[in-house]
C-alpha cells in the first residue's frame, strides 16, 4: 500500500484516540502533538521518495537504517535531537507490523538513540520572588502559589494541577504527591503563598476539591496553568 496513505491513516486513527473515539479520551495527544506527527513523518516520506521507496512493501532495513544515520548526523550536538527526530517513525513502524503492511519489527530496524536526562537548574529565591513580585493583582495569591510550587518545589505542571485540599498538612508543612505515592514538604516561602491564598480560595466559589480553582470555582487546566507561567515570565 502507498506510504502516503498509510501516514494519512495512522494520523487519523492519533486524532480519533484523541477525540476518544476508541474508548477513554487521550489527554496524551493534543492537538499540536498531531501536526509534530504531520511534520516529523513528512521528512520521513521525503526521504523514502528520494531512494525511489513509495510503498510500504519497498521498505527495507537497510534504508531505514540509512535515514536513522542521517538523522542522528543532522542531530549531532542537539540533546535527545535524534532521539526525539526517531521515536515516532519507530512508532509509525510498529503501526505498520501490527497491520501487516511490513514483516519485520520496529525496533530491529530502527534502534532509537539513548535519552540524555536534563537536569533542571535550580531556580533561585530571589529570583522567583522577583518574578512573582511582576505578577499582576488580580489572581495574584493563586499565581504566586503556582509559581512557587513550579519554581521553587519543582513540581511538574501536572502535579500542580491533580493537589487536592486533602493533599495538604498544614501543620506538618507538606504536600501529598499521589502520582509519586509520596509526601513533599515546602519550603517556608512556599508554605506563606499557600496560606495567603487558602484565605482568599471561598472568593472562587469553588465547586471543587482541587486545590487550584479557576475564576468559574472548577479545576484549573494544565493549560491554564501553563498559560499563566509563560504569559508572566514575559513581563
Amino acid at each position: 500500500m502507498n506510504l502516503e496513505s498509510l501516514v494519512g491513516i495512522f494520523l487519523k486513527e492519533k486524532e480519533e484516540i484523541k477525540a476518544g473515539r476508541y474508548g477513554k479520551k487521550s489527554k496524551k495527544i493534543k492537538t499540536g502533538t498531531i501536526r509534530i506527527y504531520k511534520y516529523k513523518l513528512q521528512g520521513f516520506l521525503e526521504f523514502l521518495k528520494e531512494k525511489g521507496i513509495t510503498n510500504s512493501p519497498e521498505l527495507n532495513l537497510e534504508v531505514i537504517s540509512l535515514y536513522s544515520k542521517e538523522i542522528q548526523a543532522k542531530k549531532q550536538g542537539v540533546k535527545n535531537g535524534a532521539h526525539n527526530a526517531l521515536w515516532l517513525v519507530q512508532s509509525f513502524l510498529r503501526w505498520l507490523k501490527e497491520k501487516e503492511a511490513i514483516l519485520f519489527e520496529a525496533e530491529e530496524s530502527l534502534a532509537l538513540p539513548k535519552q540524555e536526562r536534563i537536569k533542571k537548574e535550580p531556580v533561585s529565591l530571589e529570583k522567583v520572588q522577583r518574578q512573582i513580585s511582576r505578577l499582576e493583582s488580580k489572581d495574584f495569591e493563586r499565581n504566586a502559589l503556582i509559581f512557587a510550587l513550579h519554581f521553587l518545589e519543582g513540581l511538574t505542571i501536572k502535579e500542580i494541577q491533580s493537589l487536592s485540599m486533602f493533599d495538604l498538612d498544614l501543620e506538618e508543612g507538606q504536600i501529598r504527591l499521589t502520582q509519586k505515592k509520596r509526601f513533599h514538604y515546602l519550603q517556608k516561602k512556599t508554605m506563606e503563598y499557600l496560606k495567603k491564598y487558602l484565605k482568599i480560595r471561598g472568593q472562587y466559589l469553588p465547586r471543587t476539591d482541587y486545590l487550584l480553582v479557576s475564576k468559574q470555582g472548577i479545576r484549573m487546566t494544565e493549560e491554564l496553568i501553563r498559560k499563566i507561567i509563560r504569559e508572566s515570565l514575559k513581563r
